[in-house]
């Protein structure tokens, strides 16, 4: 998010505390803005980012561009469009001559009912539905979820709860705010009621999603080996590793995560199990599966030399096909 307004040259925001105010959301109208202030270099940018991280400042808008307000607040018309700027494609006033950006004349400001300057942006007045609100919401979040998942740091941790602590997503999340995410306030309001079940289910999304991509980039490059490591207990539940090592494109070897795997039940009916989620589930394709490594010790060894040979069947089921 900027704190100062996108024309070049422009000191709104900085030395100048005038109003600024977001970019509008919808394509038409967003496109009329660049196109006025001239910033080529955003003209790749999509409404949206424009949205969230740009901003133009109250001098380049003719005082009709603005709501009569008793208030105090500064609020631009649904439809407003900048048109004062200091360049060749500046407005022109009723005399045929350009006003000098960030000029207002007497008659100007007695048009505009008096208003304070903010000491931080106020919010455009542009209509947004719902549906981009969820969008955006929706962004934010999994921003955050892969924000924390890239750095290794978890989410959340039972021992929060019970000490009464934020976790560290809602930390994130707080920042955010803190930092003038208006939709990311709104929309959290509302739904942080249904944080836990919420956040799991982001964290669910996120994995496939990256897991299919995983995959995805295997089926591409051929063969794969496929490994377990020891079993982890989360949460007084036991849970099988399951990696995938191959070549990717750069002609490189890979070991990457793949996910973790319930692992409770006796030999014959966990190997099924554990066979079904890698292959029905997570789409690996076993006639590829031309190696595998195991690592267990201890009373489930035998569950896993169950599996590793169910592994060696299905694979050569598939291959001979």
């Amino acid at each position: 998010m900027r704190g100062h307004c996108a024309v070049q040259n422009c000191s709104g925001g900085k030395s100048d505390s005038q109003p600024l105010f977001r970019f509008p959301l919808e394509s038409e109208r967003c496109k009329q803005w660049l196109d006025k202030c001239q910033r080529e270099d955003l003209n790749d940018k999509p409404a949206d980012q424009l949205y969230k991280y740009e901003r133009l400042c109250g001098k380049h808008f003719q005082p009709s561009a603005f709501v009569d307000s008793e208030g105090q607040s500064v609020v631009l018309k649904d439809d407003a469009v900048p048109t004062i700027f200091d360049s060749p494609a500046t407005a022109q006033t009723s005399h045929g001559k350009r006003k000098e950006a960030g000029k207002v004349d007497e008659k100007d400001i007695k048009g505009r009912k008096k208003m304070k300057k903010p000491d931080t942006e106020p919010a455009s007045n542009t209509p947004v539905s719902e549906e981009d609100e969820n969008r955006e919401y929706l962004k934010s979040l999994f921003e955050i979820v892969l924000l924390l998942g890239g750095n290794n740091i978890p989410p959340t941790d039972p021992e929060d709860e019970h000490e009464n602590r934020q976790s560290n997503f809602q930390a994130l999340l707080e920042y955010r705010i803190h930092s003038g995410d208006e939709t990311l306030r709104k929309k959290w309001d509302e739904n942080k009621e249904k944080f836990p079940e919420e956040l799991k289910n982001l964290i669910e999304v996120c994995e496939q999603y990256i897991r299919g991509k995983l995959v995805e980039e295997v089926q591409q490059n051929g063969h794969f080996s496929l490994l377990t490591d020891e079993l982890v207990i989360i949460s007084g539940e036991m849970f099988l590793p399951f990696f995938v090592r191959f070549v990717d494109k750069s002609n490189c070897q890979r070991e990457s995560f793949l996910g973790l795997v319930p692992f409770s039940g006796d030999e014959d009916v966990l190997a099924e199990k554990l066979l079904a989620e890698i292959t029905e589930k997570w789409g690996l394709k076993m006639e590829q599966c031309k190696g595998q490594a195991h690592s267990c010790s201890g009373t489930h060894s035998s569950k896993i030399k169950k599996f590793a040979a169910k592994v060696t069947e299905n694979s050569q089921q598939q291959y001979s096909v």
